[in-house]
């Protein structure tokens, strides 16, 4: 299996490095969206399963990101979600908070050029734990699936690359979540993401020489998942673990201070370990993100 997705892996890394860009976001992952310097980033999302399955969502996230200095950017995302899981007739519901994830992004390296980008940030922060890994009805702890948090803190770590031109884009993660055992309840395994997208604006087929033209951009996206199995009360938990290759195709409609996407997530490849593997269908994607002029950060950087 390593073989199968590794090439895959190296590819979307690569990715950002292509000379590409544009002024789209990714839909699937927050980890390399650009936050200039005193700007304050805020997105709200809604992603919502969209056929009947075993597995239905409804997950709502939001972040909030906030430029310190021209290299540090600053992330705190919440989600709530609600969740329903069918198996052998029997319906199993839960809803509330998820985990909250805080992390802090460095640029390492970056390039300039007349209507381009080229971004190299290192990542690194935690999944603090405001959710729940004991949900339980009456006949015992809930599935995975349902539960809202891992019970435990949660590093996590990544590298994020980003390209920009005025007319293509690229962006791309690698990230870690360690994902430590609670001694109750159900603790899942370490998550292995990679996350690529490219994006092209296809209107206006040519920008003006002068003021800011109404965009349509058109974002494809792919997610590699590679979960390490969990525990389950402090033991072992054969039945978890595996890998999810998803991908995504979005269109999106940015301004100079807002920008609203929307589209579905399509599971291409689902693979567990040991037996009732719980599946997903494809989502709907949507968000809307907006862009704030932050209060003055000059003591702090001072400091930094």
């Amino acid at each position: 299996m390593r073989r199968n997705w590794l090439p895959l892996l190296l590819l979307i890394l690569a990715a950002g490095f292509t000379p590409s860009t544009g002024f789209a976001s990714p839909a699937t992952f927050v980890t390399a969206l650009p936050v200039a310097l005193d700007q304050i980033l805020a997105r709200m999302d809604a992603n919502t399963s969209m056929a009947a399955s075993e597995l239905e969502y409804a997950q709502f996230p939001v972040s909030v990101a906030l430029g310190a200095t021209s290299s540090l950017a600053l992330f705190v995302t919440f989600q709530a979600s609600l969740t329903s899981l069918k198996q052998n007739g029997q319906i199993s519901t839960s809803s509330g908070m998820n985990d909250t994830l805080v992390f802090g992004r460095y640029t390492l390296y970056k390039k300039d050029w007349p209507n381009g980008t080229l971004r190299l940030a290192p990542l690194a922060g935690a999944y603090l734990p405001s959710g729940s890994n004991t949900l339980s009805n009456s006949s015992g702890l809930l599935a995975g699936p349902l539960q809202t948090g891992t019970g435990t803190l949660d590093p996590y770590v990544g590298l994020t690359f980003g390209a920009n031109t005025a007319r293509y884009g690229a962006a791309s993660d690698l990230t870690y979540r360690w994902n430590p055992a609670a001694a109750h309840g159900v603790s899942p395994g370490d998550i292995l993401r990679a996350d690529g997208e490219v994006e092209r604006r296809l209107l206006p087929v040519h920008l003006p020489a002068e003021g800011l033209p109404k965009e349509l951009w058109f974002v494809l996206e792919t997610n590699l998942i590679k979960n390490r199995s969990g525990k389950l009360d402090g033991r072992p938990d054969p039945n978890s673990g595996g890998f999810t290759w998803n991908g995504a195709a979005t269109l999106q409609l940015p301004t100079l201070r807002w920008e609203l996407g929307m589209g579905v997530l399509l599971p291409i490849v689902q693979q567990f370990n040991g037996t009732g593997a719980i599946r997903e269908s494809k989502g709907l994607i949507t968000f809307f993100e907006f862009y704030l002029s932050a209060p003055s950060l000059s003591g702090v950087r001072r400091k930094l």
